[in-house]
């Protein structure tokens, strides 16, 4: 999960790394140490990013008054007049 559009999102969906005790991939326990040997993070982050980007630019074509995604659905703080 990867919530990105506003604070609130990460509030809900963030937790400390104290929060997790086992992890366990296809059924294997993740290395001690915490890492993933055969995990390119910079690659598994880039993919929700990448389908993120692609979804905004395709809501204008879907909204009925071609609003942008901002326009559509408004982020759900201001903070110095900027909408964040």
């Amino acid at each position: 999960m990867m919530p990105v559009h506003g604070p609130l999102p990460w509030l809900i969906h963030t937790a400390a790394g104290r929060a997790v005790r086992d992890v366990h991939g296809d059924g294997v326990e993740v290395p001690s140490d915490g890492r993933v040997p055969s995990l390119d993070r910079g690659e598994a982050a880039a993919h929700p990013a990448t389908a993120r980007r692609r979804i905004m630019d395709r809501v204008p074509g879907r909204d009925y008054k071609g609003r942008t995604a901002h326009e559509a659905s408004p982020l759900a703080l201001a903070l110095g007049g900027a909408l964040i």
